[in-house]
């Protein structure tokens, strides 16, 4: 992932042309800036490895990648609580309290928050001006089974 990032910052491009080339796949590449061919050619890399290592690369790049394919993403601000950092594990009872605390924030009643929280899921809310998201025990956007994303913008 490294090098599609570098290749986007050294050709003036931004992270959404990196999620571009990974969502394309092989077949779109990241143009060769005048001023860094290195990274050009270390992104190059990346479509010359073998094909399982390029899908183990694909798979880790769509997962960190996929929240910015919001645009609202790019707007905001958002943290990931994982689970191995902190003893928990894949949709495990520290993530639901997580999520619940997310979910709440958001303006929505406690007890709706425990019920939502055991289906998991991606969920858009309006809270005191500002666009929140509570992502967890799903596939919506990437894994998100071993971390709760979080993320809020301003409205407008």
């Amino acid at each position: 992932m490294a090098p599609l990032l570098f290749a986007a910052e050294s050709s003036g491009r931004s992270i959404t042309d990196a999620v571009r080339w990974v969502d394309a796949g092989r077949g779109s590449r990241p143009a060769r800036g005048r001023r860094r061919a290195e990274a050009y050619f270390a992104a190059e890399a990346t479509w010359k490895r073998d094909e399982r290592r390029r899908s183990s690369i694909y798979t880790t790049a769509e997962t960190v990648l996929g929240a910015y394919a919001d645009p609202g993403v790019l707007d905001g601000h958002a943290a990931d609580f994982g689970m191995a950092a902190r003893g928990g594990s894949d949709d495990g009872p520290m993530g639901d309290r997580i999520m619940a605390a997310c979910l709440i924030a958001s303006s929505m009643p406690r007890d709706q928050a425990v019920q939502t929280v055991r289906r998991g899921g991606l969920y858009s809310l309006q809270a005191d001006g500002l666009g929140v998201w509570c992502t967890w025990k799903t596939d919506a956007g990437g894994n998100h089974h071993n971390h709760v994303h979080a993320g809020a913008r301003p409205d407008g």
